[in-house]
């Protein structure tokens, strides 16, 4: 069985975050990335995101938690 679940990517806004837990709230919402300059920036670079996990957003780490714990 295929289960669903949501990670908002690119986030600005409370209001973004409550239109997609609105919008789908059929679904497990796992968490919100925060929209991040750097991370295109890095990209653009061909580096790693977060090249040092500690300027991870902490809700990426609460939804790699949520993922494992499953």
């Amino acid at each position: 069985m295929n289960k669903i679940a949501v990670i908002g990517n690119r986030i600005k806004t409370m209001e973004e975050e409550e239109f997609i837990k609105n919008s789908l709230s059929d679904f497990e919402i796992l968490g919100f990335l925060p929209d991040d300059d750097k991370i295109r920036e890095f990209d653009r670079e061909g580096l790693p995101p977060y090249p040092d996990l500690s300027t991870a957003p902490p809700s990426l780490f609460k939804i790699v938690e949520k993922l494992f714990s499953k």
